[in-house]
C-alpha cells in the first residue's frame, strides 16, 4: 500500500532436512509474505512455515500455497 514502504529481506540457504530460524522485527506491525525456493530457484508449494511470537499472540503455523507464497497478517510491532 502507499502508506507502508516495500522492504525485500535477503535470501538465505535451507537445508534440506530441518529447521531454519530467522528473526525479523517489525517496526509498525502489519503483515509478513514468505516465499519458499529450492536451490535452483524453483517455488516449493506446501513448506510449514512457523510464526513465533513472545507476544499474547503465541505460535502461528502457515503452509506455501501453490506460488510458495503464504503471509502472516495483522502482526503486533516488534
Amino acid at each position: 500500500s502507499d502508506q507502508h514502504a516495500p522492504y525485500r529481506g535477503e535470501p538465505f540457504a535451507l537445508p534440506a532436512r530441518g529447521t531454519v530460524e530467522q528473526t525479523v522485527t517489525l517496526r509498525n506491525g502489519g503483515s509478513v509474505t514468505v516465499q519458499v525456493f529450492d536451490r535452483d530457484g524453483n517455488p516449493v508449494p506446501g513448506v510449514v512455515v512457523v510464526r513465533s511470537a513472545d507476544d499474547y499472540e503465541g505460535d502461528e503455523e502457515r503452509t506455501t500455497d501453490a506460488d510458495a507464497r503464504t503471509t502472516f497478517v495483522r502482526l503486533a510491532p516488534g
